[in-house]
C-alpha cells in the first residue's frame, strides 16, 4: 500500500508528529489498501467499495462500417481492471482523440469490455486515449 510520507517539521514542539499523520491518514478516509500496476490504479475502502481507474491507448483502425450518418472502427478491447471487482461494476468511459465511444460491450468483474467508437466523417487510423473509472465490490 502507497503511504503519503509526511515529515516532523524542525521544530520539536510540533503537537502532530510525522508518524501519527502516517499512520491516522488511510484510517481518516478508511482506506484499506491502494496500488497501481500496468492496467491502472485502485483504491479499496473498509466498506467494500473500490475504484480502479486508468487510461488505454489504442490504435484505432480507419472507421469503415457506414450505418445512417456515423461511421464506427472495428470493436476494440480495453484489457483488464488493475484488480478484479467482486461483481460487474459501474463504468464511465471517456474519451481522448477523434472519435466517440459509441457502445460498450463484455463488461465483466475483471475486463473493462469492448468498445465501438465512431464519428460522423470517414478517418484514418488514429491514436485514442479511453479513460476509465469504475466502482464497484472489492469483497
Amino acid at each position: 500500500m502507497a503511504l503519503i510520507e509526511f515529515k516532523d517539521l524542525p521544530d520539536a514542539t510540533t503537537p502532530l508528529t510525522a508518524d501519527n499523520l502516517n499512520n491516522n491518514f488511510i484510517e481518516c478516509f478508511n482506506i484499506i489498501e491502494s496500488g497501481s500496476n500496468e492496467n491502472g490504479n485502485y483504491i479499496k475502502y473498509s466498506d467494500g467499495t473500490m475504484i480502479c481507474y486508468g487510461v488505454r491507448s489504442n490504435t484505432l483502425a480507419n472507421n469503415n462500417t457506414q450505418i445512417g450518418a456515423m461511421w464506427y472502427t472495428d470493436s476494440v478491447n480495453l484489457g483488464s481492471f488493475p484488480v478484479e471487482f467482486a461483481e460487474e461494476p459501474i463504468i464511465n468511459l471517456y474519451n481522448i482523440g477523434a472519435f466517440t465511444i459509441l457502445e460498450h460491450l463484455n463488461l465483466t468483474s475483471e475486463n473493462i469490455g469492448n468498445i465501438y467508437m465512431g464519428n460522423g466523417t470517414k478517418r484514418e487510423a488514429s491514436l485514442q486515449k479511453t479513460m476509465f473509472i469504475a466502482i464497484g465490490k472489492w469483497q
